[in-house]
């Protein structure tokens, strides 16, 4: 129950008006107005007295300490004239974390400065006239480089093929980045291989492990397996070959040239 300010006449709960001296019962600008029809309703009225309809309340605003204009509460800043709203905004960014992000942005700066490139600061015009791509492993590299970093070619020696069309030319050569090496992380638990089973259809199963058996003097015995006895031959010791290594600066390594096994030939008729 309430109480008419002028009349002091009882009004009921939802009356926007007192029904003695007609009195309006609360401020206009506090008024929930019905988005339906439009009739204004007392503050924390919930349905339209006219029409019954959900009346939405208002939301809380803010007086811009400049021009005046209304805002939402927690603006910060003014839809009109732009001017920075008051209020606990500051608190968002404490000192202490502002300081603490301070001293790790030399360590950000520098594990940025690793992963980028360092050519990924040049324009297009800057890369064309100050590096080059490998032909052969699509590296880019810088213009006074006379190997490639990645493969080790050399570049002029990539340039006479590039001639021959034996490679692709350096403006036909397409970069291929640095893949970064992910490290393999290793299984907190170990993982336990299956076991065989030890009987297979009732039958205990042959040991896998080979048992050398003995043979004759001179003869290199077999290998004996302790389940059915079968025996095998040792195996063939293969003969190593060693292939020396060939660069492109190089020439093919070689006995002797033809001019030199004609003179041999012709000193060991004369002998």
């Amino acid at each position: 129950m309430a109480v008419c300010k002028t009349c002091g006449s009882v009004v009921h709960q939802g009356d926007s008006f007192c029904p003695v001296c007609g009195q309006g019962l609360f401020n206009p600008e506090d008024a929930l107005i019905c988005s339906a029809c439009e009739t204004p309703n007392a503050p924390g009225t919930r349905f339209c007295k006219h029409c019954g309809a959900v009346l939405l309340r208002k939301p809380k605003t803010v007086q811009c300490p400049v021009c005046g204009s209304e805002n939402a509460e927690d603006a910060l800043y003014c839809t009109a004239c732009g001017s920075e709203m008051p209020g606990d905004f500051e608190k968002e960014f404490e000192v202490e974390s502002i300081e603490r992000l301070q001293a790790v942005l030399p360590l950000i700066h520098s594990y940025a400065e690793k992963f980028n490139g360092e050519f990924d600061k040049l324009s297009e015009e800057e890369l064309k006239n100050s590096t080059y791509v490998c032909p052969v492993c699509g590296k880019r590299n810088s213009i006074s480089d006379e190997k490639c970093r990645r493969c080790g070619r050399d570049k002029n020696r990539s340039l006479y093929l590039a001639s021959k069309q034996r490679i692709p030319s350096f403006e036909d050569a397409v970069e291929v980045p640095d893949v970064p090496h992910t490290p393999v992380v290793e299984p907190v638990f170990p993982v336990k291989a299956d076991k065989k089973p030890e009987f297979i259809n009732g039958k205990k199963s042959a040991d896998s492990k080979p048992v050398r058996g003995g043979g004759q003097a001179g003869y290199a015995g077999g290998y004996a397996y302790s389940g059915d006895g079968f025996m095998q031959n040792s195996p063939i010791v293969q003969p190593l070959a060693i292939v020396p290594y060939v660069t492109q600066e190089q020439p093919l390594w070689q006995y002797a040239s033809k001019a030199d096994y004609e003179r041999m030939r012709r000193n060991n008729a004369k002998k």
